[in-house]
């Protein structure tokens, strides 16, 4: 990931010159070198983890989800769905706490300032509790034996998972909101990419069985490097 964002920061550089104009000011230089070496979403101010090629907040925050692997790899074997449940109230707790607390989560008047929006969906902070969900689900999929499973019954869940992610994630995205409030920005973010990762969690899940008519369908060579390239044209589409 890194050798590709490094080129797409050059890229946008040549071909973008207000962003090479920014590299005039000392402290777009500092920005510069922490998007540069993937560290910029930690800074929850948005000129600075929507800098330059804005999407590669994205690869910064999974960057410090692979410098955390090892320690979670030894945290987590005891007790590991409980500790999955702490780390999601402690989430949770943050969130509300920015809003209580009045910190704005995404002003549009004001992008040098700190945001609830930076500190949850943006920074590895608010989004760790997703990647410790994608090793439990490894851990308890691993225990399958995928053989056993018969076609009929993997295509089912399967056409399930994708409906199931069609019909609910509007409801995740849109009607919890009422329910949590518009005052409370910072907490219904958080639940709802809370609730969104479980739901595509089970979708990953069902399709690593790889025994159904929908993951056999993926399996189309074309279809194969679509994916394969897919994180790179994501880096470069906002460019273009």
């Amino acid at each position: 990931l890194w050798p590709a964002h490094e080129v797409c920061t050059i890229l946008i550089l040549f071909l973008i010159p207000y962003q090479a104009s920014l590299l005039h000011s000392w402290n777009n230089i500092v920005i510069f070198f922490s998007n540069l070496f993937l560290v910029h979403s930690v800074i929850p101010v948005p000129i600075a983890y929507f800098s330059f090629n804005s999407v590669s907040w994205s690869i910064s925050t999974e960057m410090f989800f692979y410098a955390a692997f090892p320690a979670l790899l030894v945290w987590l074997p005891s007790s590991p769905v409980a500790k999955y449940v702490a780390i999601v109230a402690l989430g949770a707790a943050l969130a509300a706490a920015l809003d209580y607390s009045g910190v704005p989560f995404f002003p549009s008047d004001n992008p040098q300032g700190v945001t609830g929006h930076g500190l949850i969906y943006i920074s590895p902070i608010g989004r760790i509790q997703e990647f410790v969900l994608g090793i439990l689900c490894h851990r308890f999929m691993a225990g399958i034996d995928r053989m056993s499973i018969n076609f009929k019954f993997a295509s089912t869940i399967e056409v399930m998972a994708v409906v199931a992610v069609i019909l609910l994630s509007p409801v995740f995205a849109f009607w919890l909101r009422p329910y949590i409030g518009k005052a409370s920005p910072a907490l219904f973010e958080f639940v709802r990419h809370t609730f969104l990762a479980l739901l595509f969690a089970a979708m990953i899940c069902f399709f690593y069985l790889d025994r159904g008519i929908v993951s056999k369908a993926l399996s189309w060579r074309p279809l194969v490097l679509l994916g394969e390239i897919s994180f790179s044209l994501y880096l470069i589409h906002q460019i273009f």
